[in-house]
């Protein structure tokens, strides 16, 4: 039987982060299916500090990044000859590489999937030159696959209504249910006795942070910790 050939351009850790776990999550299980071949281009943007990089460091490092993700990835194309390329963005500076991978995936014969992992493209933040590469990124892209109804009707308005995908993050409930077991007894204790919710990553206006804080403190005897890089202007908002 023939297999179905996969080239997926996404970050793994180090560092750790939303997409590189969700990468990881997708290249453990996907590697049990015996119907598709996967080759994988790692991404992950080593050299960046995780939060408060200046306009300047993120222009020059991400072009840098932009032509050897490009380089790799068009290596892929030639070597592998996939049917599907998959590629995790989340837009803004990334758009323009995101374009140029998908118009090489176009070129090449392979479908061109890009999976945005961010919601900058259905709440305005996304403007001028890396909105219009965005664009252009999804008019070469043969899907484009969003996480929320926001998003999927800001776009729908630019963008061919079957080519839109909403497709949220998945997560492991075996791995959950296993830390779970191990970590938390069962002390019949009810929410009123107290909770105590943790948030473990970058505490930036994208993770929601705000509304983790609005929502925990209208629950009686839930306590949110938060835990992470952040910057000291978003510290005083929250």
């Amino acid at each position: 039987m023939n297999k179905t050939r996969v080239l997926l351009a996404a970050p793994l850790p180090p560092p750790t982060g939303g997409i590189a776990v969700w990468t990881d999550i997708l290249l453990r299980h996907m590697g049990q299916d015996a119907d598709i071949e996967i080759c994988h281009v790692d991404t992950a943007l080593r050299w960046k500090k995780r939060v408060a990089l200046n306009r300047w460091t993120r222009l020059i490092g991400g072009t840098l990044q932009a032509f050897w993700d490009i380089g790799r990835v068009g290596m892929a194309l030639v070597r592998h000859r996939p049917h599907v390329l998959h590629l995790t963005s989340r837009a803004g500076f990334a758009s323009v590489k995101d374009a140029a991978i998908l118009y090489l995936a176009q070129r090449f014969g392979a479908a061109g999937y890009i999976h945005y992992h961010t919601s900058i493209l259905g709440n305005g933040q996304l403007q001028g030159w890396q909105l219009r590469a965005a664009h252009l990124a999804m008019r070469f892209a043969s899907g484009v696959l969003i996480l929320d109804d926001k998003t999927h009707t800001a776009l729908q308005q630019r963008i061919p209504a079957p080519k839109l995908h909403i497709l949220p993050n998945m997560i492991e409930l075996e791995r959950v249910d296993e830390v779970g077991a191990g970590m938390i007894p069962d002390t019949g204790r009810s929410i009123e006795d107290g909770f105590r919710c943790v948030y473990i990553g970058r505490v930036v206006p994208d993770k929601g942070i705000v509304e983790q804080v609005q929502a925990c403190a209208q629950l009686p005897g839930v306590h949110l910790d938060i835990v992470g890089p952040v910057d000291g202007s978003y510290r005083q908002q929250i």
